[in-house]
């Protein structure tokens, strides 16, 4: 079954995807739930502005997976679908999760241990963290890591799908006019726009012009 029968009617430009795809959305939702109680961990020592991000990252993606995954497979819901939609909220977290892993793991290097740091100077070089909240802070840019190329796996499932989706007249983008003018040009039969310019030519000859006096 393609993806293109796997819902009938209305639901036809749905883009089905397979259960390999419904499990990296979980395996996403479920790291980002740890990489937040590994910042959250971090927190107890000292609020840093990076440790928030993570917080605010991984709410999005909870919202945004939950959107895709419901607006496909829950029938009442697939009216606020869109491939689109999902494809562009996609390609937002990959960017959301690049910028949050890599501004956890730069901070992580400006921290030092409370065990290995002795005297004032140390104090004002570095912020000083646990040991706890640094193994914390490690983690959470780790799997923050490993979040970010889940998303990019799926952003190019999705992608790829929506192009083939295209060329086979699926997924209908609306213009200013209301219609997709490049899948009407690469659809339309040519058998339909031959009977069309007949049909002109007969017009033309069943109503000439005024004849001379």
């Amino acid at each position: 079954m393609t993806n293109s029968e796997a819902y009938g009617g209305s639901d036809r430009q749905i883009l089905r995807t397979p259960i390999w795809i419904l499990g990296l959305r979980i395996a996403q939702v479920v790291l980002s739930i740890i990489v937040l109680a590994l910042a959250a961990t971090a927190m107890r020592d000292a609020y840093l502005d990076e440790l928030g991000l993570v917080v605010a990252t991984s709410i999005i993606t909870w919202i945004i997976v939950v959107y895709a995954i419901v607006s496909e497979r829950v029938a009442p819901c697939r009216v606020a679908y869109h491939v689109v939609a999902v494809l562009s909220l996609e390609a937002f977290l990959v960017i959301l999760w690049l910028a949050t892993f890599a501004a956890v793991a730069a901070q992580r290097g400006r921290f030092v241990s409370l065990n290995s740091c002795t005297g004032s100077g140390c104090l004002r070089k570095r912020v000083v963290l646990s040991g706890r909240g640094l193994d914390a802070m490690s983690g959470a840019a780790g799997l923050g890591a490993l979040v970010w190329l889940l998303f990019i796996a799926t952003f190019v499932w999705t992608l790829l799908q929506f192009i083939n989706g295209r060329k086979q007249g699926r997924f209908p983008i609306n213009t200013a006019g209301g219609r997709d003018t490049v899948l009407e040009d690469q659809t339309a039969p040519k058998g339909v726009l031959q009977q069309q310019v007949g049909a002109g030519n007969q017009s033309s000859q069943e109503y000439p012009g005024p004849r001379p006096l």
